[in-house]
């Protein structure tokens, strides 16, 4: 199964280089990388491709949305350039992805993979002025809290 990666970058870049790592360190681990951000014109810098949410909301589902309509696979990596993660857990992650329309890890909604299934809720829920605490509320959520 081919997976893709989401980064988010919600907040001014203060450090390119560590950004850049970020991308290096997650690009082996999935066939693409798309990134959103609200800054799009500052991300100059990156070579993958950058897209601004398509709603008008800082909510991270708005986020999440874009993302998983610009992405090519069915699941994908989210996570922003601020959060933790390492590549066990990513793998860790992937083994439960079947009947759930998110898998979180310690019920971050930060970090996790989410189903591009999902889209027509997601998009509802945006429309409505709603935003990732409700979509959780609704869908099929793994969330995954043991160490690896």
């Amino acid at each position: 199964m081919k997976y893709s990666c989401i980064l988010i970058v919600q907040s001014l870049v203060e450090e390119r280089s560590s950004l850049e790592e970020r991308i290096l360190k997650l690009q082996p681990l999935f066939d693409e990388v798309v990134v959103v951000s609200h800054n799009v014109a500052e991300l100059y810098f990156i070579k993958q491709p950058i897209v601004a949410p398509y709603f008008d909301s800082r909510d991270f589902l708005n986020y999440v949305y874009t993302g998983l309509s610009f992405a090519s696979n069915e699941w994908s990596f989210v996570c922003t350039d601020q959060c933790e993660f390492n590549t066990e857990k990513i793998k860790h992650m992937k083994g439960f992805l079947s009947k759930s329309q998110a898998v979180l890890w310690d019920e971050n909604p930060q970090v996790g993979f989410y189903r591009r299934h999902s889209l027509a809720k997601m998009e509802k829920l945006l429309r409505d002025k709603l935003g990732i605490e409700e979509f959780l509320k609704v869908v099929r959520v793994r969330k995954l809290m043991c160490e690896v």
